[in-house]
């Protein structure tokens, strides 16, 4: 994410939130919010250390998750389509939290100021917006979400992901706001929307 709206990368929502998140960077007695940042599930002490990331996504992805994820959706050849995606608690806790929805763009060629020139998951829309949908759901039941959008003229469908996910609202005391699960899928893998010309 680019956080200054001189950049050709930079989204308003994207920034916005990151606020949903304390700031995770402490330098000379202040928290300051930095780039690149990992923050992965929820959870903000990925560091700026690129050598790091793999490392803690992998441990990650390899604890179990209290919700199942579904996601499908319908495209046009206009841009225009719908997601949806139904969660799934397998816990024996009610789950309250929010459902976030955002189009990602992959391959984007920028040269930044940290000397980056490739970009992958550039955030380009949240669906309907960085605030997402807030949930409830009991134990063993479902919900299923959706959202219409709009791949822009200006973005390569091609590369394009809707990625959902559903996190608490609940800072714990080590500044974590859990994802309980998350996922994606390729703009171009949703199912194909007829329409008949009069």
């Amino acid at each position: 994410m680019h956080i200054d709206n001189g950049y050709p990368l930079y989204n308003a929502e994207a920034r916005q939130r990151m606020y949903f998140y304390p700031p995770p960077y402490y330098y000379q007695g202040n928290w300051y919010y930095a780039t690149p940042w990992l923050w992965y599930d929820g959870d903000p002490h990925g560091s700026y250390l690129y050598s790091t990331w793999e490392s803690k996504i992998v441990n990650r992805m390899n604890q179990p998750s209290p919700v199942t994820l579904t996601i499908w959706g319908d495209y046009s050849a206009d841009g225009s389509g719908t997601v949806y995606a139904k969660f799934r608690n397998d816990s024996t806790a009610t789950l309250n939290g929010r459902v976030i929805f955002v189009i990602t763009e992959d391959s984007l060629y920028y040269s930044g100021p940290n000397g980056d020139v490739w970009h992958n998951h550039v955030a380009r829309d949240y669906l309907p917006d960085q605030n997402g949908q807030t949930v409830s759901i009991a134990p063993g039941d479902s919900i299923t979400l959706s959202q219409p959008f709009t791949i822009q003229s200006g973005w390569d469908e091609n590369m394009c992901q809707i990625v959902t996910w559903i996190q608490s609202d609940v800072l714990q005391s080590d500044s974590t706001k859990e994802i309980w699960q998350g996922g994606y899928i390729d703009v171009t893998e949703l199912s194909i929307k007829e329409h008949n010309k009069p």
